[in-house]
């Protein structure tokens, strides 16, 4: 009778085990298509003989399959492709900016500028002629100031998506925090555990697109994430990241711009500056961008108005206007006495007291006075193939800023698609040591079945042997 006793429950931890690796096995096909699923295993091991046991088997656990040096390399992809992302995007902006193209470009002012002083020399005392050039000279300033300052309105957006990324960042730290403590709790490996863990990697693969980050696996289940030289989360603490603004120059007080700067903090703590260990994910992309190219092809800008409108005027100045004085400056407005400062794009204008009176135009000279003298007309409009301060005529240095514009954004979409092969590669590293091979699963499962089908048989033999004897006795 107990040798029957013994059948039966050999057969019963059978059909429980088999079950169990049922369902696991299910559990793996259903989530092969799952992003960041990792695959599961159930650990079947087999009771002793012998004493009150009667052998069978049990599960042990679940394990998951989980690589270290595939998960490290991923997270590193993941970073790597956020910063060349979002630069590429920010550098796309501002090539619209700088390249408008319709004819709505700066060369493209330029050269209705210079053509109007062209028209100008034709008949010098010509009023509507006078007021082409005044409404040319108006419309080439507002193309700077326009230039300008959609580039500083992309900086300013630069820096909302900066607080955008940052507060995801904190939530998602937060969310991991939360599950450590669920994992740690967790003391045996389950399906449940599995499906914790799962979700932890996948908003630290979220994180690390965002910002750099390094993991530290705890023997508890738990992880600590390291970045930018300190420990964002560790031990159930969590930094909260925050980003602000701080001067370009601390050096120069009169410069408006600012660059970014980022701040980690302690629950009650002091915040500290983590802004130079940011080189990686969508905010390292974010401040190379707005903080480095933006601000050279802002410098760039302000230096070919101060250099334009210093030729210009100078130009200017050596003539006679049609009451016989130097005629004022062509340009005016936040243009400095010896460099350009920053902002001189944004501010200057076409000088508004010859828009009061156009006889003030000089485009006589004391050789040739008005009102037929035109040397000064055919002079400013010799401006369009003369060197600005010897780096090359107007035209051309509107072609090197757009070049050097060019030249960056191709740069940061190479690199935004070779990132996008390398986490590809990364995923299917991934893939290959914590995938599911469907394959593979359709054999575990027809393996298990048969098991569960064969714990069965044994079962119901032991039942048909112990009704039998009972109908004996």
């Amino acid at each position: 009778m107990s040798t029957l006793f013994s059948i039966l429950n050999t057969a019963q931890s059978g059909i429980a085990a088999n079950a169990t690796g049922i369902s696991v096995t299910g559990e793996n096909i259903t989530g092969a298509n799952t992003p960041g699923f990792s695959k599961r295993t159930a650990l079947l091991e087999n009771l002793p003989l012998g004493g009150a046991q009667a052998g069978g088997v049990t599960v042990a656990g679940v394990a998951r399959a989980h690589g270290l040096f595939a998960e490290r390399a991923l997270l590193v992809e993941h970073g790597h492709w956020g910063a060349a992302d979002a630069r590429a995007a920010a550098l796309s902006r501002a090539e619209d900016v700088l390249a408008p193209g319709d004819g709505l470009g700066l060369d493209d002012r330029f050269a209705d500028f210079f053509e109007s002083w062209d028209d100008l020399a034709q008949k010098p005392d010509d009023l509507a002629l006078r007021r082409n050039v005044a409404l040319k000279g108006e419309s080439l300033a507002s193309a700077f100031n326009v230039t300008a300052n959609e580039l500083e309105a992309i900086r300013a957006g630069l820096l909302s998506d900066a607080e955008a990324v940052v507060g995801e960042v904190n939530a998602r730290l937060s969310r991991i925090r939360q599950l450590n403590d669920k994992v740690a709790s967790s003391q045996s490996a389950t399906s449940g555990k599995a499906e914790l863990q799962d979700e932890r990697d996948r908003l630290i693969r979220e994180v690390a697109e965002r910002l750099s980050v390094t993991v530290l696996s705890k023997d508890d289940g738990t992880v600590a994430l390291l970045s930018s030289g300190v420990a964002l989360m560790d031990g159930g603490v969590v930094r909260t990241l925050s980003v602000s603004t701080q001067p370009y120059d601390p050096l120069t007080p009169t410069d408006p711009r600012t660059v970014l700067k980022f701040e980690a903090t302690l629950p009650g703590g002091t915040p500290r500056d983590i802004t130079n260990g940011v080189t990686g994910g969508r905010l390292a992309g974010l401040r190379e961008a707005r903080d480095v190219d933006l601000i050279a092809r802002a410098e760039e800008l302000d230096q070919l108005a101060f250099d334009f409108a210093g030729a210009a005027n100078a130009a200017h100045a050596s003539g006679l206007d049609l009451n016989l004085n130097v005629p004022p400056d062509l340009f005016v407005g936040g243009l400095g006495a010896v460099a350009a400062p920053p902002g001189s794009a944004e501010d200057i204008t076409f000088n508004p007291t010859i828009l009061a009176d156009l006889r003030t135009i000089g485009a006589a000279s004391a050789l040739n006075p008005p009102p037929g003298g035109n040397e000064n007309a055919l002079a400013l409009s010799a401006l369009q193939s003369g060197s600005l301060a010897g780096l090359g005529s107007p035209a051309e240095r509107v072609g090197q800023l757009l070049a050097r514009s060019g030249n960056d954004l191709v740069a940061a979409e190479t690199e935004q698609r070779l990132r996008e092969s390398t986490r590809s590669h990364a995923e299917q590293l991934r893939e290959e040591t914590a995938g599911v091979s469907l394959d593979e699963e359709m054999i575990q499962l027809t393996k298990f079945q048969r098991a569960f089908q064969a714990s069965m048989r044994v079962l119901q033999t032991a039942d048909e042997l112990l009704q039998e004897l009972v109908q004996r006795l």
